[in-house]
């Protein structure tokens, strides 16, 4: 008798089985492995959709809390959240920090924001302060200007190494946000 302390140690090939137990044994190990890659495949979609109902909430706690602005530029009106506004914070003092936190400059009766700019390219500069990225592709031109106009204007930081002013065509062109660390 062996030292009980001794890993047993048995190998697929010691054991003498019949081939219709073999085959079973086979089945079941394939069934095992791919029931265990069924598992970690739900689990990955377990955690895809807790990060889905997060964003969800996050958002209706952002509807709840009053969050959503009208803002009224050149005649069009565009909605979005303050905090995609205030992410301009991080760079500095901008335009919409002025406006969000400076109490003498309030929103008309209708509660929107008037803002006495062209309206061409700003759904863009809307789309990268809420996602970080933006992307010029298709803009003739003229719309590129006003926009790189507007991010001036707006006090948004732009990458030195893509200043719109040096634009001459509307190829694709991404541009990311900053990221400042303190």
């Amino acid at each position: 008798i062996d030292d009980i302390t001794t890993p047993l140690q048995i190998s697929y090939q010691d054991c003498k089985l019949p081939p219709t137990v073999s085959d079973e044994l086979l089945a079941l190990f394939h069934f095992v492995e791919a029931t265990d890659n069924n598992i970690q495949r739900l689990e990955s979609n377990e955690q895809r959709w807790r990060d889905c109902e997060a964003k969800l909430q996050d958002e209706l706690q952002r509807q709840r809390s009053g969050d959503l602005i009208t803002l009224n530029v050149g005649g069009r009106e565009f909605r979005t959240y303050k905090s995609n506004l205030r992410k301009t914070e991080r760079t500095g003092c901008s335009y919409f920090h002025a406006l969000l936190c400076n109490d003498s400059w309030s929103s008309s009766h209708n509660g929107i924001y008037q803002i006495d700019r062209s309206p061409d390219g700003f759904e863009r500069i809307l789309e990268f302060l809420c996602s970080g990225s933006l992307s010029l592709h298709g803009l003739p031109p003229t719309t590129l200007e006003v926009v790189a106009d507007n991010l001036t204007y707006f006090h948004i930081a732009q990458p030195a190494e893509n200043s719109l002013g040096m634009i001459t065509s509307a190829s694709l062109l991404v541009w990311r946000m900053p990221v400042l660390t303190e």
